[in-house]
């Protein structure tokens, strides 16, 4: 059994030959709640920067503050407050 991310785990299959003979199932594990939350904080972070900053600043900050991902807040613009 081989664990980790994938590009260890692509490191290793392209390292080891065996590793590439049969078939294999691949687990992937989701975000989880904690993702959501976080998630949910950076957008409400990004719409409060968003009225004072252009919107990648803003979207950078927030995931720094909150750890969402970048990506995931750049171009909400919608305010919760």
């Amino acid at each position: 059994m081989l664990d980790g991310d994938l590009a260890a785990l692509h490191a290793r299959v392209l390292a080891d030959a065996d590793q590439r003979k049969g078939e294999f199932v691949l687990v992937v594990q989701g975000m989880g709640e904690d993702a959501d939350a976080k998630l949910a904080e950076g957008r409400r972070v990004h719409a409060i920067l968003a009225r004072q900053l252009p919107p990648s600043v803003a979207a950078k900050l927030a995931a720094e503050i909150t750890g969402a991902p970048r990506k995931a807040l750049y171009g909400t613009s919608e305010s919760n407050d």
